[in-house]
């Protein structure tokens, strides 16, 4: 795949300067606010799909451990080539960008529907590409990773997803315990996430703690081209990509002055923007991602 990019030391302090004030707590980065750049001018066809997948994926909340969202996750398997990403998103990402080519440029960011867990994967045999987006149009991050070896453990244990009778296999996987139930009719190594490595299509997976979970909703047959954007990635590693991301959760406030923001925060009686508090400045978000190490 090869696209535009820029080292990620170089951009970082760089991109998308702006002098436009932001409310601390209006963008969060799952929340349907975190404006998503809708500006790619080409979009390559990498492959072609025989079969599509959605999942509800569950994942914890911004706000605490007590609360969760579900996004809607698309798996799409072709020879050699596996996608996954939110549907969500992506038809936010397809009505801003038909309306940023009906204006002429003029409407440049569309914010999804409801929260989504702005990552995609695409996973060949050589390894696994990660694309991650930040909110507020900042910078779409993008590193490669080997391709896991699970060690899977096979249970006894069944269940029956979407009519589909499932086995229980368990693995850990990168600091979570994780149980996965695949269906041995379905003889596709395939699964959401990274999940592989087992003796049937894997149609559930969840976390010990019930903090994430993908389950399928439904499963098609056919063709279809599988598609990545043009846009405008920032190269880095994995270990640099999950600094960059775990600074927007834990200082939202100087991740967005980090970038050029001016950060002001609405006042509810006056609905006049004003500077922010010391405790305001020091505000964070929830922080729990998919892989703990």
């Amino acid at each position: 795949m090869k696209k535009s990019s820029t080292p990620l030391a170089i951009l970082l302090p760089l991109i998308l300067l702006s002098t436009a004030a932001f409310s601390l707590g209006a963008q969060t980065p799952y929340m349907d606010a975190m404006y998503i750049d809708v500006r790619w001018d080409r979009t390559d066809t990498l492959g072609e799909a025989t079969m599509r997948l959605e999942y509800r994926m569950r994942f914890p909340s911004e706000t605490g451990p007590d609360s969760s969202h579900v996004d809607r996750r698309i798996v799409e398997i072709g020879p050699g080539l596996q996608k996954e990403y939110s549907l969500i998103l992506e038809t936010s990402e397809m009505a801003g960008h038909n309306a940023w080519k009906q204006t002429d440029g003029a409407f440049d960011s569309h914010d999804p529907d409801s929260p989504v867990n702005p990552f995609e994967l695409y996973i060949t045999q050589d390894g696994i590409t990660v694309i991650h987006k930040t909110m507020i149009i900042g910078p779409v991050l993008r590193w490669q990773e080997d391709t896991p070896a699970f060690g899977w453990q096979l249970t006894s244990d069944t269940c029956t997803v979407m009519g589909y009778p499932c086995q229980k296999a368990v693995t850990e996987f990168r600091g979570r315990v994780w149980h996965a139930w695949f269906c041995p009719s379905l003889p596709v190594d395939s699964g959401p996430y990274k999940f592989r490595g087992l003796p049937g299509l894997i149609l559930k997976a969840e976390d010990t703690t019930g903090t994430y979970s993908w389950e399928l909703a439904a499963i098609e047959r056919g063709t279809w081209p599988i598609l990545e954007k043009r846009l405008l990635y920032q190269d880095c590693t994995r270990s640099q990509a999950r600094k960059y991301i775990r600074q927007m959760f834990s200082s939202p406030y100087q991740w967005k002055v980090s970038r050029g923001m001016r950060v002001q925060q609405m006042d509810p009686q006056t609905h006049q923007l004003r500077e922010l508090t010391h405790e305001e400045k020091s505000e964070s978000f929830h922080y729990d991602p998919i892989e703990l190490e």
